[in-house]
């Protein structure tokens, strides 16, 4: 049925900018899957079905979940070529979609590479990428984690939808294969000195607020 109105495409472009951008977004989809020669991403699959899972979430984020990393942790920057700061993609053996909030949708459509889908975050029909992990990794499917990036909310709440939709599994790891595929042309870690941030402005000290967090993991065993 969309295919046939589509034959006034044009017309309801004018009208209306919802069905202009339901056939935009279409297309690109097509696209996408029509594209599919993408060396990163077939390696990176390859990674994948050699540790026995069938998928991998790639957040923004460092192991201190800043919004503006060092190079080094720019992996999902690297493996889809979307460089803004925000931004969650997700890998299948079939598919590879960026989830990103409308200050970066003309950035991602200009950058993503071959074989990405831009999932225009907010937008209608849209779903979560909590609630697409869910359905895509039902029926005992494995999708992977690197636990040193992930926030545990976004954990959390891949948890509840893999539970919602089917029974997935999540799978969280202390490595990324993402480096491998990286090699030699990774940056390197960040080697400038630390920065102590003055009391005064701190509010307290870190050695206190070590011993806060200590308290409370021996209060919960």
């Amino acid at each position: 049925q969309a295919l046939r109105i589509g034959g006034s495409s044009v017309l309801f472009g004018k009208r209306n900018f919802a069905i202009s951008r339901l056939f935009s977004s279409f297309s690109q989809h097509e696209q996408s899957q029509q594209v599919r020669s993408n060396p990163k991403l077939e390696s990176l699959r390859r990674e994948l079905q050699a540790r026995g899972v069938d998928g991998m979430i790639i957040p923004s984020d460092d192991p201190h979940l800043s919004e503006y990393v060092a190079a080094c942790f720019e992996r999902r920057a690297y493996i889809s070529g979307f460089t803004g700061s925000a931004g969650t993609a997700v890998i299948t053996m079939d598919r590879a979609l960026v989830w990103t909030d409308s200050r970066y949708w003309l950035q991602a459509e200009a950058e993503l590479e071959a074989g990405w889908e831009l999932q225009r975050s907010g937008s209608i029909d849209v779903p979560s990428v909590s609630d697409f992990v869910g359905k895509e990794f039902a029926d005992g499917k494995v999708v992977a984690i690197d636990a040193r990036v992930t926030s545990a909310k976004l954990a959390s709440t891949l948890v509840e939808a893999l539970n919602k939709f089917g029974g997935g599994q999540l799978e969280c790891w202390q490595e990324n294969p993402i480096d491998l595929i990286w090699g030699d042309q990774r940056p390197q870690l960040p080697s400038e000195k630390l920065r102590v941030h003055p009391i005064e402005y701190a509010g307290e000290s870190a050695s206190d607020k070590i011993e806060r967090v200590r308290t409370i993991m021996r209060k919960n065993g």
